[in-house]
């Protein structure tokens, strides 16, 4: 990696089990307080009914820290065009009240966690609650699906 942080192994179990054992809605990451390690913040079950889906993300976005960076690999639920679809979304929740040293370590550790992550289906960064909304963040995954 470009920033030294290296990708614990604990963080690439739990997001094989999100995306292939759908043993998991959400895996929450976090780096280390040394900064020498990306680490499991903590995981998602998800809820018995796809219909409490949209509760899962907003259940998951209440506990973000508000000035503090983190990663997220989300198996994201939306409709498009009248169907359901998912998408193993990940996310660089970067808030404008996190330290600027803080926003530099996340952007530059971001790609050496994607390339151990094999499986995202969408890249994504939230800088505030109005980009980490459900709709907003569903909105943007349905304008970028193929309508076939």
């Amino acid at each position: 990696m470009s920033s030294g942080v290296e990708v614990g192994d604990d963080v690439v179990t739990a997001f094989k089990q999100l995306v292939k054992d759908r043993k998991y809605r959400c895996a929450v990451f976090k780096i280390s307080s040394d900064n020498m390690k990306i680490e499991m913040d903590k995981t998602y079950e998800p809820s018995a009914s796809s219909a409490d889906a949209k509760a899962d993300w907003v259940k998951m976005v209440k506990t973000l820290p508000e000035s503090d960076c983190r990663y997220i690999a989300y198996d994201f639920p939306y409709e498009h065009q009248g169907s359901m679809k998912n998408k193993v979304l990940f996310v660089t929740w970067s808030p404008e009240t996190s330290k600027i040293r803080s926003k530099m370590l996340y952007a530059s550790s971001k790609d050496g966690l994607l390339k151990k992550l094999e499986g995202v289906q969408r890249s994504i960064q939230c800088n505030d609650e109005d980009d980490i909304e459900y709709p907003a963040v569903a909105k943007l995954l349905a304008s970028n699906t193929a309508g076939y």
